[in-house]
Formats: structure tokens, C-alpha cells, sequence
């Protein structure tokens, strides 16, 4: 899903301040006049509510009732705190804490050569790094992902993820994220909903916090490098993301079983 500037100015700006918008309003800004003729009322109003999950804002009241009733559009997740950040970072990599450098760039290159096209930066198994994570912390008991942090904990921030995809905006580069979340999961919808992300400024280098929640139903992971083979499904030991093996699937799932029920019991 392509978002044009105008839409993701007026992210921008509701993250800062939310702003009263009509449905009618909202539907001529998300879902624009090309697609009225062949979309029915229900169908611009279900584009519309797709399209502001995926944004990661949110809309009060619900979808429904009368065009011209004003709603209130906002973020759907608050800016992450500093304090929380740093603290995170201080605490190390856990089962549950995870840093990341990078979504996309491929840091070595960038320090190797600096003058490359932007998309030379960008590599494929930094961003199944990222994913692969996500997909064990869902199957295991959820996390934290930090990125823009390196493995010894040194903030980094977001620049180079910015310069490798060519984006200006935590909008764009979220947009990026879910865009990859949506292709590259069995059930990318869902997963991308079971992610919050929500950003920080840690001395003045912008930081993504991604809180994975765990899912009772297993998530997996398209194999696009073997794509005859099956989706992979990872999880969680100690600071790694592993791969389950047909040999590991029973003691998995005994564990994921008495994991889940400790959790029922609470």
C-alpha cells in the first residue's frame, strides 16, 4: 500500500497533536476520489479502517455512524520513553530484550564505502535478522526490540535505516516495517497488529522500540530462500532466535503448552 505525502504529513501531525476530522473528511484523505466509483460505502469505510491500523493511529469514535460526525484522529501508540529506552539498553539482551543496529542497512558497507546508491546499502539478511526476531519472541513469551542500538549497547539511532531506504520521516520508515511484516509472515496482518511501535529521541538519535506480544497461535515465517520448503518456525533462547526442528517440536510445544497455562492461571 502506496501512502502519498499529504497522508503522511497528517500522520506526522497527529502524532503530535490529534486532530477532529469528519469520516467524510478522513475518507476523501485515505481513500481517495479514483477509487469512489468502483468501491461501494462499505468497502471505502473497511479500506479506510485497513488503512489507519497500518498507519498505527487510531480513530474515536469507531467507523460507523453518520459522514459528518467528527472524530478524533491520534496515535494509536504514545512516544516511547527516554528513561524507558536507556533503560532497556543498560539491561542487556534477554529472552524477553533484543537490539537491532539496523531494519535495513547493512553498516559494514556503509563504513566501507560511502558512496554508494542508497539502495546498494540495503541488505536482505539484516532485515530477516529483524523479522526472524519478531517471529520468535511472538512464539515464545513476546519482547522488546530496540532498534538503533548495537550489540554493545551504543544508541545509533535511525539514520542509516534513512539513508538506505531513502525515507525522512519515522512515518516512512514505519511504513517500510509493516510493509515487510505484511509480505513476509504467513499472517502478516495479524502479526503486524501483535507489534506497537513507538519511537524515542535518546540525545538526539531516534530510537524504534518494537513490544512484541506473544500469540497462543504459532507464527511463522515465509522461507523465500528455499521457497519449495516450508515456513520457518523460530523462537526464543536465552539473548538468540532459533529455529524449532522437526526433532525439537514436541519438547516446543510441551513447553509452549505450560507456558500458556502458567499464564491462564494468573
Amino acid at each position: 500500500m502506496n501512502f502519498t505525502d499529504d497522508q503522511l504529513e497528517l500522520c506526522t501531525a497527529v502524532r503530535v497533536s490529534p486532530r477532529q476530522l469528519t469520516l467524510r473528511e478522513l475518507l476523501e484523505i485515505f481513500v481517495p476520489s479514483p477509487d469512489e466509483s468502483s468501491m461501494s460505502s462499505l468497502q471505502r469505510l473497511a479500506r479506510l479502517e485497513k488503512t489507519i491500523e497500518i498507519l498505527g493511529l487510531q480513530i474515536s469514535p469507531a467507523i460507523d455512524g453518520n459522514l459528518d460526525d467528527r472524530r478524533l484522529l491520534s496515535s494509536a501508540a504514545p512516544a516511547a520513553s527516554e528513561h524507558r529506552i536507556r533503560d532497556e539498553v543498560k539491561h542487556g539482551e534477554d529472552q524477553t530484550t533484543e537490539y537491532k543496529s539496523s531494519l535495513s542497512c547493512c553498516l559494514r558497507t556503509l563504513a566501507a564505502k560511502d558512496d554508494l546508491h542508497p539502495h546498494q546499502y540495503k541488505s536482505a539478511d539484516v532485515e530477516d535478522s529483524c523479522l526472524t526476531a519478531i517471529a520468535g519472541m511472538m512464539n515464545t513469551t513476546g519482547g522488546v526490540i530496540l532498534v538503533g542500538v548495537t550489540d554493545d549497547q551504543r544508541v545509533i539511532g535511525l539514520s542509516p535505516d534513512f539513508r538506505a531506504l531513502e525515507v525522512n520521516s519515522t512515518d516512512r520508515w514505519l511504513l517500510y516495517l509493516r510493509s515487510k511484516i505484511l509480505s513476509c509472515f504467513i499472517d502478516g496482518r495479524v502479526v503486524s497488529s501483535h507489534v506497537r511501535v513507538t519511537f524515542s529521541d535518546v540525545d538526539g538519535l531516534l530510537v524504534a522500540r518494537l513490544a512484541v506480544q506473544a500469540r497462543v497461535t504459532l507464527t511463522f515465517l515465509k522461507n523465500f530462500e528455499h521457497p519449495k520448503c516450508p515456513p520457518r518456525l523460530l523462537r526464543r533462547l536465552d539473548n538468540q532466535t532459533i529455529e524449532v526442528t522437526a526433532t525439537e517440536l514436541e519438547e516446543f510445544f510441551e513447553q509452549r503448552f505450560a507456558s500458556h497455562s502458567q499464564t491462564e492461571t494468573r
